[in-house]
């Protein structure tokens, strides 16, 4: 982890799949791991949670600790443009009309912005969707589809 002084413009957000069980944060590390949405740095954190520099490094040192947080590399490769409108009509094919409240619901769970979907993180968006259809035929033909999509 950076030094305090390097933090400041870093983004993080919440990992997308943890476990709390066992684990004890203070109150300043829940604040600010509440306060983590993938788009604000972490001195916008801090001016919001009205806590300085050394408070915030010391909770995000805390909860990178426990695996709760993932940094977020706005400079990264995101998905094609034709990623996401092939995502919609493949999920509408395999689920129906639950497919907008789906996506919806998956995309919120990750923390991500639908037109700002970075490619590293794509395959396990396609994962989690794939789980919420229950035919497996229309599973499998989706993620083959989408997977083909990510590697072209």
């Amino acid at each position: 982890m950076a030094t305090t002084g390097d933090i400041a413009s870093l983004v993080f957000k919440r990992a997308a799949e943890f476990k709390t069980g066992g684990i004890s944060l203070d109150a300043q590390a829940l604040k600010t791991l509440l306060a983590l949405d993938g788009r604000a740095p972490l001195g916008e954190v801090a001016q919001k949670l009205e806590f300085d520099m050394a408070t915030i490094g010391a909770a995000m040192k805390s909860l990178a600790a426990h695996g709760l947080i993932v940094r977020v590399d706005h400079t990264q490769k995101k998905v094609s443009r034709t990623f996401m409108p092939l995502l919609q009509t493949e999920l509408l094919k395999a689920t129906g009309p639950i497919a907008e409240a789906l996506l919806d619901d998956i995309l919120e769970d990750m923390r991500l912005a639908p037109d700002r979907i970075p490619a590293a993180e794509a395959p396990e968006l396609v994962n989690a969707l794939s789980r919420e259809i229950p035919d497996e035929q229309r599973r499998l033909a989706f993620i083959r589809t989408m997977l083909s999509a990510l590697q072209a």
